[in-house]
């Protein structure tokens, strides 16, 4: 039924558009899986080379075995690449393609400036699947170049001749490629506020409502309880640290936060939370600070087995009984205990870290 599908909120512009093209450990362009041979098959033929049929790897994966790479080529990048700051200079060789200086830059041998979103062409996909042209405004400084254009001179200096001349060109391929996207063009998307795929020959204007008419493939809702209710740990742990605590992203904070201190709003927003908070805080519901005698921007410990962090209280009617919750805005604030903790809630593992508060005399 119309407005009755989940629209998941990804952590990065254009996350979805990139899984759709197979940036992805286990998905081939067009969702097809790695064990696909048809599918491997298919872009054999189209790119006329032969593909090695290796597993994907995720980050972590990658970076975590020191035997698998030698060299790490990075476009942008988030929070969990630099958690492995050790690992990463290690390598014979760090490549970096970026458009904005960051903490990530100090870590490569080579820096390719590229292009912003705004100094160039190209689609982005939102997580309504609605594809958008992105057009550029200004001319980006001299030697700045888009990432289509740096990549295809690499491969070209590497004895590859990618024939692309334009981002319109790459569009091109994408809808040969990937079958959800076949009836997509730039003339489409430059008359129109997006087009959500499948748009094909099926659907040429788009499909407004994903799986409205396969029965089949529509989601189940089941009741259920917030997950924090099952979560239950040894009574002897419960006893000294009695507190849940859960980190997560900032409402303006977004990785490493390149673009959002360029943006207005958000970087206000941000600035302001600094000057209240200029140690980070950690979140409290009401009915756990007045138990237990806290008051607002007061300095506690988050103490865990492993190590503790000071911050200031922030009190909010968000916030369950029994949770404590840090955003890591501010990288730095956040000691390296916190790092493990929010790597497991990427991988869907263990989403707490029992703590207990302790007031700062």
């Amino acid at each position: 039924r119309r407005g009755s599908g989940l629209n998941p909120v990804t952590g990065v512009s254009n996350l979805l558009g990139s899984y759709d093209l197979g940036v992805s450990p286990v998905f081939l362009p067009g969702y097809a899986a790695v064990t696909d041979e048809q599918a491997w098959e298919k872009l054999e033929n189209f790119w006329r080379v032969r593909l090695d049929r290796w597993p994907g790897r995720n980050v972590d994966a990658c970076l975590s075995d020191q035997e698998a790479i030698k060299a790490l080529f990075v476009v942008d990048h988030d929070e969990e690449i630099i958690r492995h700051v050790n690992r990463i200079n290690q390598l014979d060789l760090v490549v970096y393609f970026g458009a904005y200086h960051n903490s990530f830059a100090s870590l490569a041998d080579v820096i390719f400036p590229r292009t912003s979103y705004v100094e160039g062409d190209g689609t982005y996909t939102n997580s309504e699947r609605r594809v958008q042209l992105a057009q550029k405004k200004i001319e980006p400084p001299a030697g700045v170049r888009p990432l289509w254009e740096i990549l295809t001179a690499l491969a070209r200096a590497l004895g590859h001749n990618w024939n692309y001349h334009s981002a319109e060109d790459i569009m091109s391929e994408i809808s040969q490629l990937v079958p959800y996207y076949s009836g997509l063009t730039y003339e489409k998307l430059t008359t129109r506020l997006g087009l959500k795929w499948p748009c094909d020959d099926l659907h040429p204007e788009g499909t407004d409502c994903l799986l409205a008419e396969d029965a089949g493939r529509r989601f189940q809702f089941i009741p259920a309880g917030w997950p924090g209710q099952s979560l239950a740990y040894d009574q002897e742990i419960q006893k000294d640290f009695p507190f849940k605590l859960v980190v997560g992203r900032s409402n303006y904070f977004w990785h490493q936060n390149s673009v959002m201190k360029r943006t207005f709003i958000p970087k206000r927003e941000y600035n302001a939370l600094l000057l209240l908070y200029p140690s980070g805080f950690v979140e409290i519901s009401e009915e756990d600070a007045r138990r237990l005698g806290l008051r607002e921007k007061q300095l506690v410990r988050v103490v865990a087995e492993s190590a503790e962090v000071r911050l200031a209280v922030r009190i909010s009617r968000d916030i369950l009984s029994g949770m404590l919750y840090i955003p890591y805005f501010i990288d730095e604030m956040i000691p390296e205990f916190l790092h493990r903790q929010v790597v497991d809630l990427e991988k869907n593992e263990e989403f707490f870290l029992p703590v207990r508060l302790e007031k700062v005399e």
